[in-house]
């Protein structure tokens, strides 16, 4: 729809009242400054001519030749072919005003009103506006253009865009890149104009270093829209965003506000980048699936992946039986001794690169040789390509009307050699092409019986601007080129995973935007000495890299540097052929077994944990130089260090330092961390070193830990910095206590007699658990609930206590109640938390105390999203007999041990309850079971709980339960309707498992 004449002024001028607002005369320019920036703005044209860090004093834009004017926008208008563009400098700005936000931010708006262009008046406005936060440097760009040509089609807009930086080779630039975490590019010079998204620009920013500050560029646009970062050093330089517009060319287009634009200064350097990245990604659908130790959706041989291999079809040359052909990996596997994926090319009929998507049938033998491998625990990933159609294919003419059309109606054409067929990328748009893809993984798992499929350069490719018509999407610009590759890896999931199957799913280089859809990201590059860990330190512990290819001819270190940097980096090595394996290298087999047998080992760190950057040594440390460095065809001479560290950092909160020496001599790495810095605050700390043997206590630390770490020839090391217990009680002195576990909750003991507000003063209560969480932290318990008030959290009470023919009722806490008396037990060690408490049950209208419970918890640590805590319950009566019973009412029978589970957001059609019996479809009463579990979704996470009846427990295996799908409730009902008689001197002993866990249930009962 087009825009009003006057929707800037209607729609965008704040509400009276929203803010002061401040009149700016654009002909005097405008400064916008806090305590960390300060940004000129020239007058007139209203150019940035000052981005001063107020922290280093650098300014980070250079003073232009006296006649130059500094930019801050850029508008291409097109017809066809041709293309004119049009800048701030063109006209003077309109208006402009700054408004003071709430809380001490700033928003200045500037606008470029009603332009005449090319003998058309009033066709172009643009509005600006700069968001300056009051607490960051880092400021916030957005821009809309309204074209009003019934002639011209806007192609692209630039903003911001500044001259005057970078200066050639005054920075260091951090850039995200093709196949790798990124590059640190030292003292940077050239020009880069990269397109995002795409394998070759991964992420939605880059840094620029310099002193002991940085540069910042970034969007934050969670459609991910095609763009362009442009970063040109040549004087006066250029830094700035393009902007592909909806349907370029085609008059009256316009450009609407779709997202905003960070640029500003920050201390630090690349690794602050990163950070500041990362609390904004990680909000991104892209990696809406969770950390990766709640990802129930990836299967597990993808997560305890050690190694990789790759080839074509025959191994080593190895011809003959499916054994014989298959031996090679076999033998490697059993070398390695860990478990290992094998990258598979060259398994269909026709060459390589050609005919496709026409892939089947495939070679005689593969399902055979697929069957073999797979039996064995092999990952085994056969290769397709997910974007590439072959022009020469016969039935050309069924893919043709699917593929990407450039401006002049013409295919775009990817040439890999003269072998290579006539490769068209299709748009990922048509619902045909993502089924064909689809169709393929599903007779690769289905008919061929492999559980891995690696879909070739999705993740690699740039948005490309597609300007077919019979499409359906917007030409040129727009979000689609995402939407349509985000729907095909959609549906090549839904084909790996369905009916029963778990394959796994990867692509070529590191494209966030499939970070959700893939299980793993091939990088491929080779070494060199510019690879930074950029893309881990922001998404590490949501997806996964593997691939870590060197050129084996090359030294013994060259090859140590790019096994053990991958390693360190958190990468899953290998992707390496069966070369390796020739006898003259083994040494190389020695470094890369040992890299794979670490990575398996710190799988709490690597895979799940998170990257901190780099550690740096206290002292300079020694380099060796190579050749050979960088990409195919631009290698050159480097150095790089003997030894590097890297902090990593597990979700249980411990910290891991992990060194990798790379070359033949001992190297002694010093260094120095605060454990505070990353929340690791107890004044008793542990070391211990984790090896794949297992871990070596070496003693005991504060929370300054320095250290000369010694490292040995050719050698990896990991330090594990942890609490001597990760638990801790918290008691906050009137009615409950808690226990943490890596300062995260896990449940609160009730020890005071608690009323929630609104509720009748006879439901006070006290001496049960609540609230309880799982281990990512949903709190799954249930207390006061409306429907039923009494219920609590996890609890043990009866509806029948007798005691001297008088009954009450403790489940409904009518005339008797549990009060605490002492703690017997709050221990943390290593390994386990206990709390240990005694109650007495007290009959209200006397006063008298009737009987003593003895209440012992163990909380064992969290593990594969679980966490178990064990109950010893001993009751004794005092003084006379007192009988337990459950309520008569309706022959129920329920009484005693139970876990209230808090609401699932479907309620009970959304809630699944099952027990070593199968699936309930309906309520239990007095069912037998073993044990139940509960499940759903509760405040938009996956979660469940499980509680146990345990030997020797009387009644114990055939107990009968209370299950309740709308009430969420488990119950052991014991011991029923008969009533037990609790004795002096005569202690009843009940014990009880509860498991909270995260994500859904396993598909088959214990």
């Amino acid at each position: 729809m087009k825009l009003p004449r006057t929707f800037l002024l209607a729609v965008l001028l704040p509400l009276a009242g929203a803010g002061a607002i401040r009149p700016v005369d654009p002909a005097k320019g405008m400064v916008l400054t806090n305590a960390l920036v300060r940004m000129e703005f020239e007058p007139g044209t209203m150019g940035l001519a000052t981005l001063l860090d107020r922290d280093t004093q650098v300014n980070h834009i250079a003073k232009l030749p006296e006649d130059g004017k500094h930019l801050l926008w850029e508008v291409a208008f097109q017809k066809g072919t041709q293309i004119q563009r049009v800048t701030n400098l063109t006209k003077p700005c309109s208006m402009a005003w700054v408004e003071e936000l709430p809380g001490g931010d700033q928003k200045a708006v500037l606008e470029w009103n009603d332009q005449r262009f090319w003998k058309e008046n009033g066709i172009l406005t643009v509005h600006a506006e700069i968001e300056l936060p009051q607490d960051s440097g880092i400021a916030r760009w957005r821009v809309l253009v309204e074209n009003r040509s019934d002639y011209w089609g806007l192609s692209t807009v630039t903003f911001p865009l500044v001259n005057g930086t970078p200066e050639a080779g005054k920075y260091d630039l951090a850039r995200p890149t093709v196949s790798t975490g990124g590059n640190l590019l030292k003292a940077w010079s050239g020009k880069i104009e990269a397109r995002y998204p795409s394998g070759g620009w991964p992420m939605q920013f880059c840094s620029l270093a310099r002193g002991k500050g940085a540069l910042y560029l970034g969007t934050q646009d969670p459609n991910a829209r095609a763009k362009d970062f442009l970063l040109e050093s040549a004087a006066p330089g250029r830094l700035g965003v393009v902007h592909y517009v909806d349907n370029m060319g085609v008059a009256g287009s316009d450009y609407p506000d779709y997202y905003a634009v960070e640029l500003g200064v920050h201390r630090g350097n690349w690794v602050q980048s990163a950070l500041h990245y990362r609390q904004w990604a990680l909000q991104q659908k892209w990696a809406s699936a969770g950390p990766l130790s709640r990802r129930v959706d990836m299967p597990d041989a993808i997560k305890n992946i050690g190694l990789w291999m790759i080839d074509h079809w025959l191994w080593q040359n190895r011809d003959g039986t499916v054994a014989q052909q298959n031996q090679p990996l076999i033998e490697a596997q059993k070398q390695m001794g860990v478990p290992m994926g094998m990258h598979w090319y060259n398994w269909h009929h026709m060459p390589f690169d050609n005919e496709y998507p026409h892939y089947f049938p495939a070679k005689s033998g593969f399902r055979e040789r697929v069957k073999d491998l797979t039996s064995r625990g092999l990952l085994i990933m056969p290769y397709i390509n997910g974007s590439s159609a072959d022009l020469s294919i016969p039935d050309w003419p069924r893919f043709g009307p699917h593929a990407i059309l450039d401006e002049a109606g013409g295919y775009r054409m990817s040439f890999y050699g003269e072998a290579s067929g006539r490769l068209l990328a299709m748009c990922p748009s048509q619902e045909m092409w993502r089924q064909t893809i689809a169709g393929l993984v599903d007779r690769l798992v289905g008919e061929e019986g492999v559980n891995g499929v690696y879909v070739d350069q999705v993740s690699a490719m740039q948005a490309d601007l597609c300007f077919a018509k019979n499409h359906g999407h917007p030409l040129g610009g727009g979000s689609y080129w995402t939407e349509g590759y985000r729907d095909e890896m959609r549906k090549v999931r839904n084909a790996a995973r369905g009916k029963n199957r778990g394959a796994v799913i990867t692509s070529e280089n590191t494209d966030e935007v499939f970070f959700d859809l893939v299980d793993a990201n091939l990088t491929w590059a080779h070494p060199t000495d510019e690879e930074i860990p950029l893309i881990q330190v922001v998404y590490s512990g949501y997806t996964l890299f593997f691939g870590s290819p060197v050129d084996i001819s090359k030294s013994d270190r060259f090859f140590n540097y790019a096994q053990g940097q991958a390693l360190i980096n958190g990468r899953q090595n290998g992707w390496m052929g069966f070369e390796l394996f020739a006898p003259e290298h083994k040494a190389k087999q020695d470094y890369l077994r040992q890299c794979g047998q670490y990575h398996v080992a710190a799988k709490k760190f690597v895979t799940f944990g998170r990257l901190w950057g780099p550690l740096e040594p206290r002292k300079p440390i020694a380099q060796f130089e190579d050749d050979g460095w960088g990409p195919w065809g631009k290698k050159h001479r480097g150095k790089v260090p003997v030894a590097e560290a890297r902090l990593w950092q597990s979700e249980d909160g411990h910290l891991g330092v992990f060194f990798a020496n790379y070359v033949d001599e001992p190297v002694t790495f010093p260094w120095q961390l605060n454990t505070e810095d990353y929340g690791l605050r107890q004044a008793n700390l542990r070391l211990t070193e984790v090896t794949p043997e297992g871990a070596k206590f070496i003693g005991p630390t504060g929370t300054l830990v320095t250290r000369n770490e010694t490292l040995a020839p050719r050698s990896i090391r990991l330090i594990e910095i942890a609490p001597e217990s990760d638990f801790a009680f918290h008691d906050d002195q009137a009615t409950g206590l808690q226990l943490t576990e890596a300062g995260k909750p896990v449940f609160t003991y009730n020890y005071g007699m608690l009323r929630r507000r609104g509720a009748p003063e006879p439901m006070r209560r006290s001496s049960y658990i609540y609230p309880f969480y799982t281990p990512s932290g949903v709190q799954v318990g249930d207390d006061f609930n409306p429907n039923h008030d009494h219920h609590r959290g996890i609890a043990w009470t009866w509806s029948v206590v007798a005691v001297g023919g008088k009954s009450y009722d403790m489940w409904g806490v009518k005339g008797i109640h549990q009060k605490f008396e002492k703690w017997t037990a709050r221990e943390v060690a290593d390994g386990y938390a206990k709390l240990g408490v005694t109650n007495g049950w007290y009959i209200d209208e006397s006063g008298k105390r009737v009987a003593q419970e003895d209440v012992e918890v163990t909380v064992h640590p969290a593990k594969n999203q679980a966490r178990q805590l064990d109950f010893a319950l001993r009751f004794e009566a005092a003084g006379q007999p007192v009988e337990i019973a459950g309520t008569t009412e309706g022959k129920k029978g329920f009484g005693g041990f139970y876990l209230k589970f808090a609401p699932r957001d479907e309620g009970p059609a959304g809630t699944l309850i099952r027990t070593d019996r199968g699936v309930m479809e309906k309520d239990g009463v007095m069912a037998p079971a073993r044990w139940a579990e509960i499940w759903g979704s509760v405040a938009g996470h996956d979660a469940g709980a499980r509680v146990e009846d345990l030997a020797p427990n009387p009644g114990f295996p055939n107990n009968g339960w209370l299950m309740r799908h709308f009430l969420g409730i488990l119950n052991v009902s014991w011991p029923g309707m008969p009533h037990y008689t609790l004795k002096p001197g005569k202690p009843l002993l009940l014990k009880y498992r509860v498991t909270l866990f995260d994500g859904k249930p396993a598909a088959t009962a214990e």
